[in-house]
């Protein structure tokens, strides 16, 4: 039987390097999860598509500074401010947020 995901709901996410930081210092990343359709698109073909992840679960951050201090407005043309490992990371916390949990997939 088919189960779908409790809700595909926007939630804050802080890399965990900066979690240690004043919550003011802190750059939060605002994920989405992929639901089924674009968690297929993100996993075709072999191999997984983290770019299309983030195009379509990275809704917004707040403080993201550049390196001059300058807060950097959300936009996919800025995404190339964010270091490569922190994309890399919020990639992969967008689509573990989009899988179901072992708990879930046993009450399936």
């Amino acid at each position: 039987m088919a189960t779908t995901l409790p809700s595909i709901t926007r939630a804050p996410y802080v890399l965990e390097r900066e979690r240690k930081k004043p919550e003011a210092d802190r750059t939060t990343f605002t994920l989405q999860p992929l639901d089924g359709l674009q968690s297929l698109d993100v996993n075709s073909l072999g191999y997984v598509n983290y770019r299309l992840a983030l195009t379509i679960g990275l809704k917004d951050w707040s403080n993201l500074k550049d390196e001059s201090g300058q807060l950097v407005k959300f936009s996919i043309d800025n995404f190339s401010k964010v270091q490569p490992e922190d994309l890399l990371d919020i990639a992969c916390e967008i689509i573990e947020r989009s899988s179901l949990s072992e708990e879930q997939r046993k009450n399936s």
